[in-house]
């Protein structure tokens, strides 16, 4: 991963394969198109929004969908991300 430090960032800025470490985001289009995550240590972000590109947009738009097909899918997307619901993680439902 290529590493960036110590910088402040504005415009548009694809963070795949990076790591960020002491950035400042500063209205910025932080830009994710599917490759391997970025890493960000110590950085902040103001008047920034994130954007999700080619594959990494396909995902999010599947998960959506999933999301919307009932109660049981949407408490699976829910629970690939337990950070943000404080919740543990929620098993799949079984393949009848």
């Amino acid at each position: 991963m290529d590493q960036i430090e110590n910088q402040t960032l504005s415009g548009r800025v694809i963070v795949d394969d990076q790591t960020f470490t002491d950035c400042q985001f500063k209205n910025a289009e932080v830009v994710y198109t599917g490759g391997t995550p970025p890493a960000y240590v110590r950085c902040g972000f103001e008047g920034s929004r994130l954007v999700f590109e080619g594959p990494a947009d396909s995902t999010l738009q599947y998960l959506r969908a999933l999301a919307a097909a009932g109660p049981e899918f949407r408490a699976v997307v829910l629970s690939l991300i337990p950070e943000l619901t404080g919740q543990s993680a929620v098993a799949a439902p079984a393949n009848d």
